[in-house]
């Protein structure tokens, strides 16, 4: 302001994209209809030193179990595992309500009113707004369940989900019905447990045949497997055998898990005497397993397994998660941590303090290029950069920018 002195208020903070976990969903679809998102930007600073609206952080919700990969994030750290196409883990999410931020907002840019000093009573400049990060990110989701209910299509699976738990998964007479997991909780008395029905499983699914391979991971969590196999087969050995080939073939953690073995669809059999010795047989035959023959539509024998899954439960212990820390910075992205170098004709100045303050430099205003070389020498980096012989009109590169000595 003329005769006022310096008036220009600080521009407003960017939103971040940030993930919350939400224990109501229990897939990632919402991700496959749209595929950017962009917090809100913040607002421009204004007259009489007034202050920009900061922008408003955009949050997705996710379900419990989402993996959170980030690509080419350059860090090195032996917590964190690296995947196809360089995508690095970032954050497992197993608890609700918990949150990670994938992309910060920009710091908003100071106003001139800022950089009023006794040497600089009326600067000319203010700060452009630092851009937020924009990052290419890939969710992976593991369900976490404490049971989970495998088998060849057309077991029974949904079935006996829906009799047992809230959970209304579709149901009919073909297989593949179950695209996607459903998961619902089952309650026996007072004890409550989490289900998850995994869409039918076949011989070679390990290797990406029918729908199992996509659906093999979420297993990897459940504490307990219920094994469903239809009593209409004719080789319930068999299909016993397929099945855990393949469990085995994806994982070894897979192939030991504990597992309940049930002969499902007994009310559809019309000889009772022949389910009796092929069940007698059978039971030598896997008679390391618990076994149950049930009617998930008469509930016949649901009682039993019910009870033996809350008794198996209850002596395992809970599996805990690792859950990958929700914040990776390298070294130099700590504050005040600079670097310089001598390239073969110019020399470089890294930091991330030194290279956000010049992103936000406007390089045509000579005052905010002065105050640039006050902070380049206050933190001590013009003393190396003359150890390394640099002269007056030698370039310097700071991020992208650049600037004569």
């Amino acid at each position: 302001m003329p005769k006022g002195g310096p008036d220009g208020g600080d521009g407003g903070d960017g939103g971040s994209v940030i993930f919350e976990v939400d224990s109501n969903l229990n897939t990632l679809e919402d991700f496959v209809r749209l595929k950017t998102f962009r917090a809100e930007d913040g607002k421009r600073g204004g007259r009489k030193r007034a202050h920009g609206k900061s922008g408003k952080d955009l949050i997705l919700k996710v379900p419990l179990g989402t993996m959170v990969y980030k690509k080419n994030l350059k860090i090195q750290s032996s917590k964190l595992k690296t995947t196809k196409g360089d995508y690095i883990l970032i954050a497992d999410l197993i608890r609700t309500g918990q949150r990670i931020i994938v992309a910060s907002g920009g710091r908003g840019g100071f106003g001139n009113a800022h950089f009023t000093a006794a040497t600089r009573q009326t600067p000319f400049f203010a700060e452009f707004g630092e851009p937020g990060e924009e990052h290419q990110i890939k969710l992976v989701l593991k369900l976490i369940a404490d049971v989970g209910i495998i088998g060849l299509p057309n077991a029974g699976k949904s079935t006996l989900l829906s009799v047992i738990s809230k959970a209304r998964p579709k149901i009919a007479d073909y297989p593949f019905t179950t695209l996607i997991p459903n998961l619902g909780v089952a309650r026996r008395g007072e004890k409550k447990f989490i289900v998850a029905d995994i869409p039918g499983l076949i011989e070679g699914a390990s290797k990406g045949k029918g729908l199992g391979y996509e659906f093999l991971r979420h297993i990897e969590r459940t504490r307990l497997l219920v094994h469903l196999i239809e009593a209409s087969s004719s080789d319930w050995s068999g299909d016993f055998i397929k099945i855990n080939n393949e469990l085995k073939n994806f994982s070894k953690e897979l192939s030991i898990k504990p597992q309940i073995i049930v002969i499902s669809k007994i009310d559809l059999l019309g000889n009772k005497e022949e389910l009796e010795t092929k069940l007698k047989n059978f039971k030598k035959k896997f008679e390391t397993f618990p076994i149950f023959a049930i009617s998930a539509v008469t509930r016949q024998g649901l009682d039993n397994l019910l009870d033996e899954i809350v008794r198996q439960l209850e002596t395992m212990p809970k599996k805990e998660f690792v859950s990958v820390p929700e914040v990776f910075l390298p070294k130099d992205y700590r504050k005040d941590i600079w670097t310089v170098e001598k390239l073969k004709k110019d020399f470089r100045l890294r930091g991330a303090k030194i290279e956000r303050i010049a992103r936000q430099t406007d390089f045509s205003n000579f005052e905010a290029l002065a105050r640039l070389r006050d902070v380049i020498l206050k933190i001590g980096a013009g003393k190396e950069l003359a150890k390394l012989g640099i002269k007056e009109g030698d370039v310097v590169w700071i991020g992208n920018k650049k600037f004569e000595w």
